[in-house]
């Protein structure tokens, strides 16, 4: 129910106003949300027009050319969004997916390190950190960081990962 009140209102700040960044950072999720992927793009393109160092833009960019297959691409954009925002814990956590996921493990390691040095509590950058050492085969290390983000409260469902590192173990 949250979602058509919030095209609705940010529908209507651009009627009023359409150079209001927000107001199309607002819009491309929304759309990214409805699977609406290139109108999604057209609004992060206008509010990266609008804003180009704004931190939540080229962070929400980031993560949209993440989840659209373009992981090289936002290794990119959430770099700068890391430079612009270096206190970021959810940029910093994204950041360290992407580049796991353009192959970029010992970069995502680095990454992921950092992010928890700001907040080791931060359940998200312990699933990534899970990810990251299965991708480099370290099963044990995988386990901790899985369970940790269960402990932590992650979104994710890390029991299909914690699985394949036990198997990944032997």
């Amino acid at each position: 129910s949250a979602l058509p009140l919030a095209e609705r209102s940010a529908e209507r700040a651009l009627a009023i106003d359409s150079t209001l960044s927000d107001a199309h950072l607002a819009l491309a999720n929304i759309r990214k949300m409805r699977w609406r992927f290139p109108e999604a793009e057209r609004h992060f393109r206008i509010a990266l027009a609008l804003a180009p160092d704004d931190p939540a833009v080229l962070h929400w960019y980031g993560v949209h050319l993440y989840s659209t297959g373009r992981p090289a691409e936002s290794v990119e954009w959430l770099h700068r969004a890391a430079r612009v925002d270096p206190f970021g814990t959810a940029v910093s956590s994204d950041y360290a997916a992407a580049l796991w996921a353009a192959g970029r493990y010992g970069d995502a390691l680095a990454e992921v390190r950092r992010g928890l040095g700001l907040d080791s509590l931060k359940s998200d950058s312990r699933f990534v950190l899970g990810l990251i050492h299965y991708a480099l085969g370290n099963p044990d290390s995988a386990l901790r960081a899985f369970d940790d983000a269960r402990r932590y409260g992650t979104g994710v469902d890390v029991r299909g990962y914690e699985s394949a590192s036990w198997r990944l173990r032997g």
